[in-house]
């Protein structure tokens, strides 16, 4: 891993700050305060998220503001990965916010937990330090905070092996030999309940055997009984064959019986149609008698043209009554013309000058005029005489037409209701015809009836036998059937107990087989426990010791080499105990570490550090941060000489990517790169 730059935005004092991280060796410049370590925090604070007593949002966020972020951006394994989280103020403290990592160029949403999972993964950091608040692993092989350099060294030697049991992983080896011991006791009662169920196999033996002792038994009653089965149903099937054979026989009969009776009273049916049509046919032909047809088709004949004679009589009384209108227009027409005289005659009578030429009209003139009016008031009153006698004649020739065609009518009438009585008499003689010829068929047809009644006589005499035999056969079938469910009832009951028995024996056989498992699973059991208490608990203890026997040797040989390379006093040297306890010699006897000066002591907690992250990074194959390793102010207490000689520490720290925090100006000349941080009025910033 190989950190790119790190942005932050609120983070303690910076505002707002981005920082790029080439390769090489890099120092954090910057006097005693300025926000160095913050840098780092913020590293770690990306990595990992908050941790609980250790790193908390309070502690990052800065005051006063209500969010904060850093996104930290990384090369691993030729893979660009940005990660960004966030912090939020609420009201009940400084909380994570969802964050985000990207891995070339691919975002993914996720929650502080998925972040650090997603982490420990890139990383090849155990998943179970997912749920432990310290990331043991990342501060003793990449980053350790300033006031944590020493805590190692004096702290008790129990929590200081069992730290290094979690570092290096070793603590593994304890589980395994706690879990063996767990597993065993779960071994023993898995033991005792297999025992306990194997207790009564035995019993379960001999109940086996006696039950497939009656099984025998069992299987000699049915080989005896079947054949007797087979004969009852072989003679139930012989009878119901004959049954089946005489039972068709039988249906026969009943159908001819039922046949012979459809027959009789078809007959009767027939006779009783050929009495009533005789009796009908008689009834007719006295009724056409009293037609007397001859007299009747005469008379008929004879006013056959009625009809046409009404016809003409209304023909010529509808001229009459045209005739007999016009006559009323002349008549209407002269007493015009009178009408009109009589008023010429009045006008002229009262009128003393003529009216057109206004000449005086005389007496004689007046009297001239009145007599030509006179004259054709006589004729028109002739006219009309004339045309009312004409006039009486015709209302007379009416009403005689009239009286004729009232006669005519009457008599046509009479025709009318002779035609009905023809035809009814024709219908009569086709009813007759139609009867005859229905007599004639039912002669015939009782005729074959009586043939079909001798036929069926004879069949039902050929068969009359065939009831009783039927009836026996029916008694032989039913004591036949009877005899072979008896026979089955007990065969079938035999065969239950039988089949009960074999499904009993089949399941002791089980309940044995199971039992037996058991006792061959106690055994192995018993056995897997013996090798756990005589040989797989020591091998941990042993693969233990063997672990910790190479880890301290290359641990020890590490760390008096760093602890001389730092501190040039032939009389002065170090080593770790069993328990990996430092022990400082001088002049070839043990003295305390509180003895030491500030900078030997800065000396024994960096070499002490830089042997630790050897060994993990040599041991633990999974981890990816073995390119890169972060000391903050790793020269604290150092005199001018021991400074000169970090040199060589920087030098032999074989990695890809050193970042040094220090106040220090004299170790700027010792790194690649500097980046100089400065602080202004509470605010962080890089300078060049």
């Amino acid at each position: 891993m190989l950190i790119k730059y790190i942005r932050m935005h609120n983070i303690r004092s910076y505002i707002s700050q981005e920082i790029r991280f080439p390769d090489g060796s890099i120092l954090l410049s910057g006097d005693i305060g300025s926000g160095k370590s913050t840098v780092l925090l913020a590293i770690e604070f990306a990595l990992f998220g908050i941790k609980r007593g250790d790193l908390s949002g309070e502690a990052l966020l800065r005051n006063g503001k209500k969010a904060g972020m850093v996104e930290l951006g990384m090369e691993l394994e030729g893979k660009e990965i940005a990660i960004n989280r966030k912090l939020k103020r609420t009201n009940n403290g400084v909380v994570q916010d969802s964050g985000w990592i990207e891995i070339n160029g691919k975002r993914l949403e996720a929650s502080p937990v998925e972040l650090k999972a997603k982490v420990l993964e890139i990383l090849g950091y155990p998943d179970e330090l997912l749920t432990k608040g310290k990331d043991i692993l990342f501060r003793y092989t990449v980053y350790t905070p300033q006031e944590q350099m020493k805590q190692i060294l004096l702290e008790s030697k129990e929590a200081r092996l069992e730290t290094l049991r979690k570092v290096f992983q070793i603590d593994k080896y304890k589980r395994i030999r706690e879990n063996a011991l767990i597993y065993n006791r779960d071994l023993k009662e898995k033991r005792r309940e297999l025992e306990g169920k194997a207790s009564d196999l035995d019993a379960k033996k001999a109940l086996m055997k006696d039950e497939q002792t009656e099984m025998e038994k069992d299987r000699a009653k049915l080989a005896a009984i079947e054949p007797m089965l087979v004969a009852a149903k072989n003679k139930v099937e012989q009878t119901r064959n004959k049954y089946l054979e005489v039972e068709a026989k039988a249906r026969r009969l009943n159908d001819l019986k039922r046949e012979f009776r459809v027959k009789e009273v078809d007959l009767i049916n027939k006779a009783d149609q050929h009495q009533r049509n005789s009796k009908e046919i008689e009834a007719l032909e006295n009724e056409m008698k009293s037609l007397q047809p001859g007299t009747l088709q005469k008379k008929i004949e004879e006013s056959r043209n009625i009809s046409v004679q009404v016809q003409e009589k209304n023909r010529k009384l509808q001229d009459m009554q045209k005739q007999l209108s016009h006559v009323g227009k002349q008549v209407a027409q002269l007493q015009a013309r009178i009408g009109q005289a009589n008023e010429i005659k009045a006008k002229i009578s009262n009128i003393s000058l003529c009216p057109i030429c206004e000449q005086e009209v005389g007496e004689k003139h007046r009297h001239g005029i009145n007599e030509r009016e006179d004259s054709k008031i006589t004729a028109a009153k002739d006219e009309i005489d004339k045309f009312l006698k004409a006039e009486s004649a015709m209302e007379q020739q009416m009403k005689d037409a009239e009286t004729e065609i009232e006669a005519m009518r009457k008599k046509e009438r009479e025709t009318e209701a002779l035609r009905i009585k023809w035809q009814n008499y024709e219908r009569n003689m086709e009813r007759q015809k139609r009867i005859s010829d229905q007599q004639d068929a039912l002669k015939k047809e009782i005729g074959a009836i009586n043939v079909a009644k001798n036929e069926l006589s004879r069949e039902i005499k050929a068969l009359q036998n065939t009831e009783s035999e039927y009836m026996a056969l029916r008694k032989q079938l039913d004591e036949a059937i009877e005899a072979d469910k008896k026979i089955g009832i007990e065969y079938a009951s035999l065969k239950k107990e039988a089949e009960l028995r074999e499904r009993l024996i089949s399941a002791v056989k089980d309940e044995v087989a199971s039992k037996e498992e058991a006792v061959r699973k106690s055994t192995e059991i018993a056995q897997y426990m013996n090798w756990i208490d005589s040989f797989f608990v020591d091998l941990m203890s042993t693969m233990e010791k063997h672990v910790m026997a190479k880890i301290h040797g290359e641990f020890n040989e590490l760390f008096r080499q760093w602890f001389a390379t730092m501190v040039e006093d032939e009389t002065l040297s170090v080593r770790i105990d069993d328990e990996f306890t430092p022990i400082v010699e001088q002049d070839g006897y043990e003295t305390d570490i509180g003895y030491l000066s500030g900078g030997e002591r800065t000396s024994c907690a960096l070499a002490y550090r830089l042997s630790l992250n050897r060994v993990i990074n040599d041991l633990v194959s999974t981890i990816k941060t073995k390119d890169i390793i972060i000391l903050d102010e790793p020269t604290d207490g150092f005199s001018s000489e021991q400074l000169d000689r970090v040199r060589s520490v920087v030098e032999q720290i074989a990695v890809k990517q050193i970042i040094i925090v220090s106040h220090e100006p004299k170790i700027e000349s010792f790194v690649q790169n500097v980046i100089r941080i400065r602080k202004n009025e509470h605010i962080s910033q890089i300078f060049a």
